[in-house]
């Protein structure tokens, strides 16, 4: 046996000289052929080292799960309430589904919880792979060219979002861009002797030479590359720079002409505009292994740090029915128009809210009828608190002194879920019991008309209205369902007036026998037309009339 570095040695196997690669708790295999086959598992990790550091910062008063250490932890800022975050954008070759959607919608909810919560300046950049093999693979089918059919599904994914109501990133940037930053990045890390380059032009980060490798999750044996790869001295081994191919988009570079690795991307765009540090990167679950741990570790390498991203932040799945995960491979995607067609942006956007951004989400008949009931519960309890108002909601007396208790109480526990970890099951829980409470005291039986309690019951509607806000939903839509409430009310106004001047001629001295009895027929006739839709009308002394609704409007009847 030949010790030829720390990690790595030689052995002689029927005469065969291999050479043995620990990564990990990995042992890998590799003759001087090429061939590359995992050992076994039994080789104990290198010398113990820390995962991660607590950085020193600024407390934001915000507990966020960390999975390196697997349990929260303060989010500290490196500036005084400023985060500096990184999210992985998408690589532009197909129509977004709402798999992706969901990710994008979870982060855009923890972003606004930041902004408007807790009034954090948020830097979000966000990065965009216009570059890469299903991209080139895509182009050749359509026989387009790769820029054009990169930039057309990049406006198009862009537009989707904002249907979904997600805001803009600060900043976008994408790899055709920023090639000659890409270049410099890999020659540095190069100069640090974390990388290396193959008789191809190719360009390798050596996993070998960093003990820290795994920090995220530990490669698995079944992460082994399928084909060895002769260029390759480990088979964890990824690429930063790829030679080109006959046919292939390139670019010049001091190895080959090529195009840059998948994980290179993002640790040298992301690095350009926030520096040596990032607060928050965020990505899909899928992304964990290996794009986030190559980019945590080349981006170490070229830095010089032992931590690159003081928090990781990733989601959760969107599944069909069954726990399948929603993908183009499978077959089994939703497209972003497909889902809006049946249902609001509102609707998915409370299904993203009712489990915690880090869990899978299931897509079903069932858990959209969910999201849609919540929906619904809320637009109704707006409708109410408009009617009342307005003064023709029939109401017995509303205690103003435990509303404006209960909306404190409400917002304290509201930010206390939204402080932890960004728990919005709890808070949504909550908004709605409030709701359910002041409807129940909206639908108490009165006879006479009151709207005393105004300040309260508008206080009531305005914070759930703001927390709604704060969390993206989009009110404007249903900004329309409050006009024709006022718009219901003017006509309902100009139709009672109208009858009480009918019935006020009819009741004139002057006015015949027959004709009089025709028109306060007619009256009443109007009168249980109206009461049948819920509207009751009550004639007074003075000989006008006023109206009211008899009951609460069901939830059920609603719609968006």
């Amino acid at each position: 046996m030949i010790s030829i570095a720390k990690g790595c040695v030689l052995h002689k196997t029927n005469n065969i000289l291999v050479k043995k690669v620990i990564i990990g708790s990995l042992v890998f295999c590799q003759n001087f052929a090429g061939s590359c086959i995992a050992l076994s598992e039994t080789v104990p990790k290198p010398a113990s080292h820390s995962k991660w550091h607590e950085p020193i910062g600024y407390d934001s008063d915000i507990l966020i799960y960390n999975p390196l250490i697997k349990q929260k932890s303060k989010l500290l800022l490196q500036v005084e309430n400023t985060i500096k975050w990184y999210s992985c954008g998408p690589t532009v070759y197909d129509s977004a589904h709402i798999g992706h959607a969901s990710c994008y919608v979870k982060l855009d909810i923890i972003r606004r919880i930041l902004t408007s919560v807790f009034n954090l300046d948020v830097f979000y950049l966000m990065g965009i792979t216009d570059i890469d093999d299903k991209i080139i693979l895509r182009s050749n089918e359509a026989k387009e060219d790769f820029q054009s059919l990169a930039e057309r599904y990049k406006v198009e994914f862009f537009n989707d979002l904002e249907k979904l109501n997600v805001l803009p990133p600060t900043m976008t940037v994408k790899v055709s861009d920023h090639i000659p930053d890409i270049i410099s990045f890999i020659e540095k890390i190069l100069e640090k002797g974390h990388a290396y380059v193959a008789p191809s032009g190719s360009v390798y980060f050596a996993v070998e030479g960093f003990p820290s490798y795994g920090k995220l999750r530990p490669p698995q044996l079944s992460e082994s590359p399928e084909k060895p790869n002769p260029e390759k001295r480990s088979p964890l081994d990824f690429t930063l720079w790829k030679a080109a191919k006959a046919g292939e988009p390139k670019w010049n570079s001091p190895w080959a002409p090529g195009r840059p690795g998948w994980h290179i991307e993002c640790s040298a765009m992301a690095s350009k505009v926030l520096g040596p540090r990032l607060d928050i990167h965020s990505g899909g679950q899928d992304l964990v292994f290996p794009h986030h741990q190559n980019e945590e570790a080349q981006s170490c390498a070229y830095h010089n740090t032992s931590q690159w991203v003081n928090y990781w932040l990733h989601t959760g799945h969107l599944s069909v029915k069954g726990d399948v995960k929603m993908s183009k491979s499978l077959k089994n995607t939703v497209s972003i128009s497909q889902l809006l067609e049946k249902y609001s942006s509102n609707h998915f956007r409370m299904l993203c809210l009712l489990s915690p951004y880090r869990n899978s989400i299931e897509y079903s008949e069932e858990t959209m009828g969910t999201a849609v009931g919540n929906c619904r519960r809320v637009e109704s309890f707006l409708d109410e608190c408009e009617l009342y108002l307005s003064g023709v909601k029939r109401t017995g007396s509303v205690d103003e002194v435990a509303v404006i208790k209960m909306i404190q109480d409400t917002k304290t526990a509201v930010r206390r879920h939204l402080a932890d970890d960004f728990d919005t099951p709890r808070a949504i829980d909550e908004v709605l019991r409030f709701v359910s409470a002041i409807n129940t005291m909206l639908g108490s039986p009165s006879s006479e008309l009151t709207s005393h309690s105004v300040v309260a019951i508008a206080s009531a509607s305005n914070f759930v209205k703001n927390t709604l806000t704060q969390l993206g939903f989009s009110l404007e839509s249903d900004q329309g369902g409050r006009e024709d409430v006022r718009k219901l009310t003017s006509v309902l106004d100009a139709t009672v007036a109208f009858r009480s001047s009918v019935r006020e001629v009819a009741l004139h001295p002057e006015m015949v026998k027959p004709r009089r009895a025709q028109l306060l027929k007619a009256c009443d006739t109007l009168r249980m037309a109206l009461s049948e839709t819920g509207v009751e009308v009550k004639d007074h002394k003075s000989q006008k009339s006023t109206w009211s609704l008899k009951d609460v409007v069901q939830s059920d009847t609603k719609t968006d």
